[in-house]
């Protein structure tokens, strides 16, 4: 699976950070196994939905390993995934308990 995750950041980063990244591999495969994901197809094509989803959070993990003024900087994309992967119901859309 990190060989997968690996092609994933080629086609996405520059080699520097791919090489900076690598040693992130096995936290990478644990973050996407906790979120179900137990491998990562070849191609990642955009348009279907099972990948779609790995993409998410591919691009989610490499959001969180930028420098934190970066992570400051661009906090609401990093949001707007979180969203998307659904880490956490979008805001507002919580069951409401009867009364």
């Amino acid at each position: 699976m990190q060989a997968a995750i690996e092609r994933w950041l080629r086609g996405v980063v520059v080699w520097q950070s791919v090489l900076a990244l690598r040693g992130q591999l096995p936290r990478c495969e644990r973050f996407l196994r906790t979120h179900g994901v137990d491998a990562v197809p070849t191609p990642i094509l955009p348009g279907i939905i099972g990948v779609a989803k790995i993409d998410n959070l591919l691009n989610q993990w490499l959001k969180e390993q930028r420098p934190k003024e970066l992570r400051r900087r661009d906090a609401q994309s990093e949001h707007d995934l979180r969203d998307l992967t659904r880490v956490r119901p979008p805001k507002g859309q919580a069951p409401r308990l009867p009364t």
